[in-house]
């Protein structure tokens, strides 16, 4: 194990400022650049929240922009891309036909709209968004559900859940942000089973997609897209304009994404030591060589899975 003479710690930003409202304190505000809105972080401080260490800020959407304190000239904010973002913008879009117009083809929007009509002609289909209100019981029925169908779904990708370490906390303070409007979970019911679940988080006029799995026995009928045109139709009826479905390339975010662009990562520091800027520097240069490779592996399964 590597030992350093200085700190070194990791922050997710999409994860802290959706889950947590929380901004770090290296900057003094947020803009929505959706909407040009500007949002001040109550927890921005000054260079001493920076101390020795040195601080990776992961995963910030260019759709929004981080204004940093100001810097004395011996500290370095260094900026980089990496790790494709997908969503979908509904900006100049009037409704949810009027999107898969510009983004499927006409025997896709025909496939997708027979799978619905066969969806709910075979069985008694509802659905339902939670957003204000839900009872405490319902929201507990909900998650363990959700729970059970990411494990039946993630067993049979032979895959691992990247979220289960965080599946305590998201439990906990997600009751509270529906309540608030700042989250939402929508579910599609046969009669009162829980078929597909999906959890997304609010600010301002973007959804944040979070965690979706649904019954693998449905799979036939297209649930995981159907979920996704039902909450593209809420986010119109609701006026959020950006569907975030965040990082991980898998087909279906291809074929409904209308916008990819690279997160933003930062690395802050005090440059007061001779190894950081090496450090950071070669950071950057590991997770590119990490990225290619990644993307070599995943273009490889896409096209055998195609």
């Amino acid at each position: 194990m590597l030992l350093l003479p200085f700190a070194y710690a990791k922050y997710f930003f999409s994860f802290d400022f959706f889950q947590k409202n929380h901004i770090n304190p290296f900057y003094e505000s947020l803009q929505n650049n959706t909407t040009g809105e500007k949002f001040i972080n109550e927890n921005f401080g000054s260079e001493n929240d920076i101390g020795n260490s040195i601080h990776e800020i992961k995963l910030i959407p260019s759709y929004l922009k981080l204004k940093p304190i100001p810097l004395a000239a011996q500290y370095r904010l260094i900026k980089f891309h990496r790790i494709d973002n997908f969503r979908i913008n509904l900006d100049v879009f009037k409704n949810v036909e009027n999107y898969l117009e510009g983004q499927m083809s006409p025997k896709s929007r025909r496939q997708l709209r027979a799978k619905i009509r066969r969806l709910e002609t075979c069985f008694n289909i509802k659905y339902k968004f939670y957003y204000g209100d839900i009872s405490k019981h319902e929201y507990d029925f909900l998650f363990n559900e959700l729970e059970l169908l990411i494990e039946r779904r993630f067993y049979q990708r032979g895959d691992l859940y990247s979220l289960r370490h965080n599946w305590e906390f998201i439990k906990e303070h997600t009751y509270r942000l529906i309540l608030e409007k700042k989250a939402s979970i929508f579910v599609i019911y046969d009669e009162n089973k829980p078929i597909d679940i999906c959890i997304s988080y609010h600010f301002q006029n973007i959804v944040q997609h979070l965690i979706r799995s649904y019954d693998i026995d449905y799979s036939k009928y297209w649930i995981g897209h159907i979920d996704i045109y039902k909450q593209i139709d809420w986010c119109f009826i609701n006026n959020f304009k950006i569907f975030d479905l965040m990082w991980g390339e898998l087909l279906y975010k291809r074929r409904w994404c209308n916008e990819i662009s690279k997160y933003e990562h930062h690395f802050i520091y005090e440059d007061n030591h001779q190894l950081k800027t090496p450090f950071v520097r070669l950071m950057i240069k590991l997770y590119g060589i990490n990225d290619v490779l990644k993307s070599k592996s995943i273009y490889a399964s896409l096209v055998s899975a195609k």
